[in-house]
């Protein structure tokens, strides 16, 4: 549920089946632009598919497109039964006291 946070007990997977494989391979698993894009050029799969950064990045494509810095996500409100830690986070550019950022665009 955790997932690794960059440190998984088994190697990387897509070495070994994009040679067997040939259809669209999309990897995942502690992703950030930089490494996703090196994997990407490397040809190790066709695209990256993000997870948590996500919740904290409502424009993580933006973002990423830009070149910008992404936002970390707060771990403790992960899984509440709450909005809090979900729909709370700025775009790039703005602060909690927007209201864009509040969701009330």
């Amino acid at each position: 549920m955790d997932g690794t946070f960059g440190v998984g007990y088994l190697h990387p997977l897509a070495a070994q089946i994009r040679p067997r494989f040939k259809g669209t391979l999309i990897l995942n698993s502690d992703f950030d632009p930089v490494r996703a894009q090196a994997e990407i050029d490397a040809g190790a799969g066709d695209a990256i598919a993000f997870g948590r950064p996500f919740i904290s990045n409502p424009d993580l494509v933006e973002r990423i497109a830009s070149g910008l810095p992404l936002s970390p996500d707060d771990r403790e409100t992960w899984f509440t039964q709450d909005t809090k830690g979900y729909t709370d986070y700025p775009a790039a550019g703005q602060d909690l006291a927007t209201p864009a950022a509040k969701g009330n665009a």
